[in-house]
């Protein structure tokens, strides 16, 4: 069943749904207008990525990463970054992050990292965010716990932020949609004018040499 806030109903899409959805990962991953979740099908494949396209209300498959087949594989997750679907795949000893840079293209699957697993740090879940010109990528791990990933060095650590509990999820947002430099912007003209308004109210407000204002 979908509901839909534009006919503000509900709607049956399909008669029978050919997924079984694993309730730990319930919350769907949005890319390209469609959500995304890792699942068993009815064919009983270990692991698949389905999509449901909000759009055309219909499911579909995408192609998965090659993941290491000399590794006993663990567990696998998706995520988003930067508008790509990504594959968080957890394997005993290290896990290793794809990137589909074109999507439905299932050549255009890239391994962006392999690090190793820590006693602290097991499965790796989400993908947050670039920081620090790319070099470090935010990641959730363990539902609620987050860390940080060097590009560079491939080094992951805990990251500790004061913040009461429960932290339940981690979000991405815009710090500041502003120009720091606002009159570069700005053509002369209407630099000038701005400057010479603020001119103007400053005199007004200022104090008299007696006092009064």
């Amino acid at each position: 069943m979908v509901y839909s806030f534009n006919l503000d109903c509900w709607f049956r899409v399909l008669d029978h749904v050919p997924f079984r959805f694993n309730c730990r990962r319930a919350t769907g991953v949005l890319v390209e207008e469609k959500l995304h979740w890792v699942l068993g099908t009815e064919r009983e494949f270990p692991h698949s990525i389905v999509s449901f396209s909000l759009n055309f209300h219909c499911f579909s498959e995408v192609a998965v990463p090659v993941v290491d087949i000399n590794s006993y594989y663990v567990d696998m997750y998706v995520g988003e970054l930067d508008g790509c679907l990504c594959v968080l795949a957890n394997y005993v000893y290290f896990s290793e992050i794809f990137v589909m840079k074109q999507y439905g293209v299932v050549e255009s699957w890239s391994k962006l990292c392999r690090v190793k697993r820590t006693e602290t740090i097991i499965n790796l879940e989400s993908t947050i965010a670039f920081i620090n010109d790319r070099k470090t990528l935010l990641v959730r791990h363990c539902r609620t716990l987050l860390a940080s990933i060097n590009l560079e060095t491939l080094e992951i650590k805990n990251l500790s932020i004061d913040c009461p509990p429960p932290r339940r999820f981690a979000h991405v947002c815009i710090e500041n949609l502003l120009m720091l430099d606002y009159f570069s912007d700005l053509p002369l003209s209407e630099e000038q004018g701005f400057k010479d308004d603020q001119v103007t109210r400053e005199t007004d407000g200022s104090s008299t040499s007696d006092g009064t204002s």
